[in-house]
């Protein structure tokens, strides 16, 4: 593998990233649309989602344990 196709991402769709997180596949839209969830977009309808960027968002949102 050339050192130029290490840098290609691992782009994930819509479904796999909802697959992966057990959420829904509008829910992953919605989150796409309010710019909550980043994404990269191939054309105006197909958009796609960099593996490090969900793993990144998925850690911003880590939250300790509250203990009662």
């Amino acid at each position: 593998m050339s050192t130029h196709e290490t840098n290609i991402p691992q782009l994930l769709t819509a479904q796999q990233v909802a697959e992966r997180l057990g959420l829904s596949n509008k829910l992953v839209y919605l989150l796409a649309a309010r710019g909550d969830l980043p994404v990269v977009r191939i054309s105006r309808r197909a958009v796609r989602f960099d593996s490090e960027d969900v793993v990144a968002w998925l850690r911003q949102r880590k939250s300790p344990v509250s203990r009662k």
